[in-house]
């Protein structure tokens, strides 16, 4: 399963991304770091393509 994780670079992000990895699923990190931009929508789209499910573990602010 294809799951996209926001805010997987952050502080519970990165532990959901290790256990989704750990489950043997294929995480996928959305944050400005990996080139998607949770604020504007930049690279969302791309980023989110084939995902089975999305996590949002994110704090954004704008």
């Amino acid at each position: 399963m294809r799951v996209a994780v926001a805010g997987g670079t952050g502080l519970v992000g990165r532990y959901v991304v290790e256990e989704l990895a750990a489950a043997g699923q294929e995480p996928v990190v959305l944050a400005r770091s990996r080139g998607v931009d949770l604020v504007t929508g930049a690279g969302l789209d791309a980023a989110v393509a084939g995902a089975d499910a999305v996590v949002d573990v994110s704090n954004v602010t704008p």
